[in-house]
C-alpha cells in the first residue's frame, strides 16, 4: 500500500509538471550576459574567467533543459531527490533564474582580491571575488572552474545557500568529500538539498559532463556544517 501510494503520488507530480511546462514553453534563450572582468584579475585569470563564464552558461542552459525533461532522472536523485510538485517547481525556478542571469542582457562582474586558500570564491551582489583555489580547479568536469562559476551564479540569480560548500582544499582539511556530503543531503535532507548551491552545481557537472558515480559513495558521519 505504501509503495502504491507512492508511486500514485508520483504520477500526479508528473501530470502536474507536465501541466506547468505545457504553459511555461521551452527555455528562453536570448543573447548572452556580459562579463566583466576587475583590474584585479592577471591576464592569466582573466582567461580562465572567460572561459568559465561562457561553459558555465552551457551548464546552466543544458541543466535546466535535462531537468525539465526528467526531474526523476538518476541524477537528479542524486543531488536533489524531490518528486512533490512544490520542490520539482523549486528547482525549476532556481535552474530557470540561473539560466536567464547567464542568457539575459546584463552583467556578471568578476575581482581577483580574495586571498583565502580555503574557498573557491566569495558572492557579492552582482558577480563574485574568486580566490586562489579558483584557478587551479580543473575548467572541466567535476569540481570544475566552470562548475563553481555556475555554482556562484545561482547565488546572485536564485539565492542558493551553502549547505555542503565543500571544495577540494576545505575537503582535504575535514577529510571529507563534497559530493559525498551532497549525496547525503539529498539522501537525508532533500529540502535542504534543493537549496544548496553545490547541489545545483554538481547536478549540472553530472548531466553535461557525464562524470563516473561510481567514485562517490554517501558520506556517513557528523555534519560539520549547517544551512
Amino acid at each position: 500500500m505504501t509503495v502504491r501510494t507512492k508511486v500514485s503520488g508520483l504520477f500526479a507530480t508528473l501530470a502536474c509538471l507536465a501541466a506547468w511546462l505545457t504553459m511555461a514553453g521551452s527555455p528562453p534563450v536570448a543573447h548572452a550576459a556580459t562579463l566583466v572582468i576587475d583590474r584585479s584579475c592577471n591576464s592569466d585569470q582573466a582567461a580562465k574567467l572567460t572561459d568559465a563564464f561562457h561553459e558555465a552558461a552551457a551548464l546552466a542552459h543544458g541543466a535546466l533543459g535535462a531537468y525539465f525533461s526528467r526531474p526523476t532522472s538518476n541524477a537528479a536523485m542524486n543531488w536533489f531527490n524531490v518528486t512533490d510538485f512544490d520542490s520539482v517547481h523549486r528547482v525549476i525556478n532556481t535552474l530557470q533564474s540561473t539560466d536567464n542571469r547567464f542568457m539575459g542582457s546584463g552583467t556578471i562582474t568578476v575581482k581577483c582580491t580574495c586571498r583565502s586558500y580555503s574557498d573557491g570564491a566569495y558572492t557579492g551582489a552582482n558577480g563574485f571575488d574568486a580566490c586562489p583555489n579558483y584557478f587551479s580547479l580543473p575548467p572541466r568536469g567535476l569540481e570544475s572552474r566552470a562548475g563553481v562559476f555556475f555554482h556562484e551564479v545561482t547565488h546572485i540569480a536564485a539565492g542558493t545557500v551553502d549547505c555542503t560548500n565543500l571544495y577540494p582544499i576545505l575537503a582535504e582539511i575535514n577529510d571529507k568529500e563534497g559530493p559525498d556530503m551532497a549525496l547525503d543531503l539529498a539522501a537525508e535532507h532533500p529540502d535542504k538539498a534543493i537549496r544548496n548551491a553545490i547541489s545545483y552545481e554538481y547536478y549540472a557537472e553530472q548531466v553535461y559532463y557525464g562524470f563516473d558515480m561510481s567514485q562517490i559513495t554517501r558520506y556517513d558521519g557528523e555534519w560539520p556544517f549547517g544551512c
